[in-house]
């Protein structure tokens, strides 16, 4: 098929789009019109997982946790990550919650092997 529709850094031919193989979960899922919720990073598992859901007809929300982690500069550049997905993305914050985690572990002289 000479036409194809770029998504990432993937080609798809227009004859695959929408046609790949789904399962009876993912069947029941479109039928009832559910809304399915999945947990993202923004990189490249998130994304074909939230793709794949897309263009099968799932209706798809994505969350991810925002815990402070020290390795995203900027959390909301996840949300700018997955927009090419076509779908939402919400950021949970969740810091105060890990944060009371946290004391509590410390307080239970919970210990750390890695």
């Amino acid at each position: 098929d000479a036409q194809s529709h770029s998504i990432f850094s993937y080609h798809l031919p227009s004859s695959q789009i929408g046609k790949m193989p789904e399962s009876e979960i993912l069947k029941n899922y479109i039928k009832n019109g559910d809304v399915v919720g999945i947990c993202v990073s923004g990189g490249l598992d998130s994304k074909t997982v939230a793709l794949r859901l897309r263009l099968a007809g799932v209706k798809v929300k994505c969350f991810t946790a925002d815990i402070g982690q020290p390795d995203e500069e900027d959390i909301n550049d996840i949300v700018t990550k997955m927009a090419p997905c076509g779908v939402e993305t919400i950021i949970v914050d969740l810091k105060n919650e890990i944060a009371e985690a946290a004391m509590e572990a410390v307080a239970c002289k919970a210990s750390y092997d890695g």
